[in-house]
């Protein structure tokens, strides 16, 4: 499901329905102080510590949104997991669908780029804070 979808199905392009929504999924709705009605969703660290993954708060790793224009200006990806850390990533469940490939999951900054709706520039950000 991509976050559109999701959105949409959920009725949540109201930003006081998105930020009831968010907090009951232990997601963060960050609002941007130079680009008005844009709002970044990051998941809370709870979520995480408590294994409470669900399909929004997945997406939620830095989504950007125009709540104004209804549109996702960002999408960075889903959290992913390491193997055997979820029942998806469980080498007998891969290994059912035929095969896979790993790779070595390094730390890093994970940089987000998004065109301003205001300006038409080309933003830069990171997951959690548009500072």
């Amino acid at each position: 499901m991509t976050p559109e979808q999701y959105l949409k199905m959920n009725d949540l392009w109201d930003l006081e329905r998105l930020k009831q929504h968010a907090q009951h999924n232990n997601v963060y709705v960050i609002q941007s102080e130079r680009i008005p009605d844009v709002v970044m969703l990051h998941y809370a660290d709870v979520v995480q510590y408590d294994n409470l993954w669900n399909t929004f708060n997945r997406m939620c790793r830095g989504l950007i949104l125009d709540m104004k224009n209804r549109k996702v200006l960002a999408y960075p990806f889903n959290k992913f997991f390491n193997l055997g850390q979820m029942p998806e990533t469980n080498y007998d469940n891969l290994s059912a669908l035929g095969g896979f490939e790993t790779s070595e999951k390094l730390d890093g900054s994970m940089i987000i780029a998004f065109i301003n709706p205001n300006d038409d520039k080309l933003t830069f950000t990171t997951k959690g804070s548009f500072d």
